[in-house]
């Protein structure tokens, strides 16, 4: 059966969980107001999340009205591979993150895109650092970080290295979708 660009971003997105699948039990603590992550110092605003998600929808083809569950998981590990970077004095070049990122041709396409590419840049870091620690110390590093999901994001599951997708929206608050901001 021919592969699918589907199914070959799947698999992309699938090595590295499969590398620390075994996380359990990382600190998932709130951070305050606008902030929809916190990473050891690296953040992203719900504004940042909500502009990565206007960005990377036509590039993936996915609604930008509907918080997609991947886009926000992405952007909450290209913090997680920020620290990971810093924890154990890593470099990649450009190079590098477009050789993995290239594997699949619609993150490919991302990376070019100069709305998305930021966010798949990080994503590949992520990929990078995860491979070159090591599924163990991995691991061990990642669950002693200080991870922070704002509960109207979503929260972490450590064991799936995936945001829990809240339907909740990133401007007001209560139960909101994003479609019915007005």
């Amino acid at each position: 059966m021919p592969r699918t660009a589907r199914s070959r971003r799947a698999r992309f997105v699938a090595a590295p969980l499969a590398a620390v699948a075994a996380l359990t039990m990382i600190g998932c603590t709130q951070p305050g107001g606008s902030t929809a992550f916190e990473v050891e110092g690296h953040s992203a605003s719900l504004n940042e999340l909500q502009d990565a998600q206007t960005a990377c929808a036509g590039v993936f083809g996915f609604d930008a009205s509907s918080p997609n569950p991947a886009l926000r998981t992405m952007v909450l590990q290209g913090l997680i591979g920020k620290a990971l970077v810093e924890q154990n004095d890593l470099a990649f070049t450009d190079g590098q993150v477009s050789d993995v990122v290239s594997e699949d041709e619609d993150m490919a396409a991302a990376l070019a895109d100069p709305g998305c590419g930021p966010i798949v840049r990080d994503y590949g870091i992520f990929f990078l650092a995860a491979t070159e620690v090591g599924a163990e110390e991995g691991i061990e590093q990642i669950s002693a970080m200080d991870v922070r999901v704002n509960p109207r994001v979503g929260s972490w599951d450590a064991e799936q290295l995936a945001l829990r997708h809240t339907n909740g929206s990133l401007s007001k608050v209560g139960p909101a979708t994003l479609d019915s901001q007005g």
